[in-house]
């Protein structure tokens, strides 16, 4: 129909053929039903820290709709607020502060997420106003509240649909076999854990289930209680060490979408912005043994995911490591220096590939039938990743002179999925993230007739 950024997020479709789509961090934008040149509708106000306008939503009139107005903060992170704006009219105005995407339906509700419970807030259409307290529907509604994203949809027939939060994530320690060795705390949403170089300790993502926002948690192996790591608001996660293991690089959206942040381990502030946003996720993969180098995630529209180098010594300016017209990721340097492996979808579905750091040479295929999160043994002579069913994969490499994979073989297999997974100064134990046996992780809850019985506070 028509070109849009690929940071975008939804649309919505008037009876008059008009749809609005968001742009995020370009604002909202009108074309045709039958397709033609997009027209801006709205544009965010950075006077204000207006940080992107996302999730549209037309009321009955067809002329009147939604938007959530993302602020950032000087604290790091973004709140957002719902505006109301019209196809008549230049301009939008406050309708409320706090909460999600918004929906209308009849007879008259608009529907959001608010710290993960789902409300129904009376409101007229014609008057374009509330005219009483929000009403609870459900709790623990899948949410991320720095983009607003809510897992909900409502019909106009009195039909509701939600995705409620039920994770089955375990943290633990495996050996070789799929022996567990001990577990880590309770059951949460634990994302991408990362060993310390002297083995001792280990970084990992910690989802808050009420907020939808990721912070990175330390665990000192030797104790049983983790020590949270990052406390500004919105997202701060995938957790790389320094060499010497006293710094953690980290994303985090203190501009939106993420760039990359240093702290060290001793700093009790927010830690230190490294990358400029541009309107593309930024993510670390790895530090480069001798710490002159983070090779991370980055990306444009004509590319998607690229590899970047950031220097740690001297001018501080990005290269492009990998930038192709396929999607890069996941890259590792071997424990030498001289090899990163790194995911990329070149052959339609996500591989593990091994080049050279220095020397750009020949690429080798390492995996087989897909791949993900490549992990080096310690010593460089094997290498690790999870297969497209979840299965740790192990493969017998060479470094010296060139590089050589053999075939690739499962480890083991056991009644739950792997999620993440990290490998041990020795190789012989694995951090392991763990979806329980039961299929069902977030399942997805449908009412009919879900109005019946709301009261109206």
């Amino acid at each position: 129909m028509c070109n849009a950024s690929q940071w975008g997020k939804s649309a919505t479709w008037s009876r008059d053929g008009v749809i609005l789509f968001a742009s995020g961090t370009d604002g909202i934008f009108r074309v045709s039903a039958d397709g033609g040149d997009p027209i801006q509708v709205t544009k965010p106000d950075r006077s204000r820290s207006e940080a992107h306008q996302l999730w549209p939503f037309f009321l009955p009139d067809g002329r009147h709709y939604l938007f959530l107005s993302g602020i950032g903060s000087k604290e790091g992170g973004t709140t957002n607020d719902i505006y109301l704006g019209s196809l008549d009219s230049a301009g939008a105005t406050l309708l409320m502060r706090g909460g999600s995407r918004m929906a209308y339906a009849p007879p008259g509700y608009l529907l959001y997420v608010r710290d993960g419970t789902l409300l129904a807030h009376p409101f007229d259409a014609q008057a374009l106003r509330f005219t009483s307290n929000a009403i609870p529907v459900a709790e623990q509604l899948r949410y991320f509240q720095p983009t607003g994203m809510a897992d909900y949809s409502v019909s106009e027939n009195g039909v509701l649909v939600y995705q409620a939060l039920s994770t089955r994530r375990r943290l633990a320690m495996v050996s070789r076999t799929g022996v567990e060795i001990r577990a880590f705390g309770a059951t949460g949403d634990y994302e991408l854990p990362r060993s310390s170089p002297d083995g001792q300790r280990l970084a990992v993502n910690l989802t808050d289930p009420r907020t939808g926002t990721n912070d990175v948690w330390i665990y000192e192996l030797s104790r049983e209680t983790p020590t949270r790591f990052t406390f500004e608001p919105g997202v701060e996660n995938n957790p790389i060490w320094s060499p010497d293991g006293q710094k953690i690089v980290f994303a985090a959206d203190r501009g939106t979408p993420p760039a990359l942040v240093l702290k060290a381990l001793s700093d009790s502030g927010p830690g230190e912005q490294l990358t400029e946003t541009h309107g593309w996720v930024q993510e670390p993969c790895d530090w480069s043994p001798d710490g002159k180098f983070i090779i991370y995630r980055d990306g444009q529209t004509n590319t998607g995911d690229d590899l970047w180098l950031l220097p740690m010594v001297g001018e501080r300016k990005p290269t492009a490591y990998l930038r192709t017209r396929f999607n890069e990721g996941g890259a590792r340097f071997s424990p030498d220096g001289r090899w990163v492996a790194y995911v990329s979808d070149e052959s339609g579905r996500p591989e593990v590939y091994v080049q050279s750091f220095q020397g750009m040479a020949g690429k080798t295929k390492v995996s087989n039938g897909g791949g993900e999160l490549p992990q080096w043994r310690r010593d460089g002579k094997e290498l690790f990743y999870l297969s497209s069913d979840k299965k740790l994969m192990a493969v017998p490499v060479t470094t010296a002179g060139g590089f050589e994979a053999g075939n690739p073989a499962a480890l083991f297999s056991s009644g739950t999925e792997l999620t993440g997974f990290d490998v041990s100064t020795e190789g012989q134990r694995f951090f392991v993230i763990e979806t329980a046996a039961e299929p069902t992780v977030w399942p997805i809850n449908v009412v009919v007739n879900w109005t019946v019985g709301l009261k109206t506070l």
